[in-house]
């Protein structure tokens, strides 16, 4: 019922309600994909029963928290944060709060020997916004002596949210699921994002198998990100930012841009540059 391993007195973790809720949504795009649009409202339509049931049966409104169990007795038990922010199943606004102040407070009590969970903790925090406290955790993770540190989950999760969160390099469609699963066609994108904190002043990776192509990405703190295309083929890059801009610099040209919210209390600006195979593109803030 529960990935919980140290309790046997469960009859349901919402952990397992978050991950039903992830793979219906999974469902619902892969069968958008294949023109089944039926079965793609279908299992929409699930996933958002299991988030409706997670953000009210399982939220204590007079504690402001998400429960994480329901004991033998039909009693709810303890705080979720961290399982729910990772599959994206907490409501916008307080609620979301709530999760990350749960996850905040555990990270400081937790013990170090916990390493499974603790191995998904940047990577969450990066797509949430917190580039500190997510280099923090990459830092514990892999410190010289740490207990567990020759676990598998720490060296995967590591460059997991090395990749996917201080770089920000994720390969998505460009429309929103549901778009998807109406049967809308899409286009795979390249999107990065800078979340070096002041102790990084610049980072790049290098040779990274994207789609058919490989890419190398190389951010200047979170003002200029240099994207080159190694491959045979060419793809199209977005390239987003920390801020609110009208415009950004592609190539020393001004841009027009896009703003929008994606995190908590935080505005991103992006553009979209075709980069053809063995080309490298230039996007920064303006000055």
């Amino acid at each position: 019922p529960s990935y919980e391993e140290s309790r046997r007195d469960l009859i349901l973790g919402v952990d397992l309600l978050a991950t039903q809720y992830a793979g219906y949504r999974a469902f619902a795009s892969i069968q958008g994909i294949r023109g089944d649009d039926k079965a793609a409202l279908k299992y929409l339509q699930s996933a958002s029963e299991v988030k409706s049931l997670v953000n009210t049966k399982w939220w204590s409104n007079s504690g402001g928290y998400f429960f994480g169990f329901l004991d033998s007795n039909h009693h709810f038990q303890g705080r979720a944060g961290a399982d729910l922010l990772y599959r994206d199943v907490t409501d916008d606004g307080p609620k979301t709060q709530s999760a990350l102040g749960t996850l905040l407070n555990q990270m400081r009590s937790e013990p170090a020997s916990q390493v499974e969970r603790k191995s998904h903790y940047a990577e969450i925090l990066y797509r949430y916004g917190n580039p500190d406290a997510a280099y923090a955790q990459i830092m514990d993770l892999v410190q010289t002596g740490r207990e567990r540190r020759e676990y598998p989950e720490v060296s995967y999760s590591v460059v997991g949210a090395i990749v996917n969160g201080l770089m920000g390099i994720n390969v998505e469609p460009d429309l929103s699921i549901e778009d998807i699963a109406h049967g809308e066609q899409f286009e795979a994108v390249v999107r990065t994002l800078p979340q070096l904190t002041g102790k990084t002043e610049w980072a790049e990776v290098r040779n990274l198998p994207v789609q058919s192509t490989f890419i190398s990405v190389r951010h200047e703190g979170e003002r200029s990100t240099v994207f080159s295309n190694q491959g045979q083929s060419g793809l199209v890059w977005e390239a987003k930012f920390p801020g609110s801009f009208a415009t950004l610099i592609v190539n020393g040209k001004a841009t027009e841009a896009h703003t929008a919210s994606e995190f908590p209390n935080r505005r991103l600006t992006w553009v979209r540059v075709p980069v053809q195979a063995g080309a490298t593109a230039r996007v920064e803030v303006p000055k």
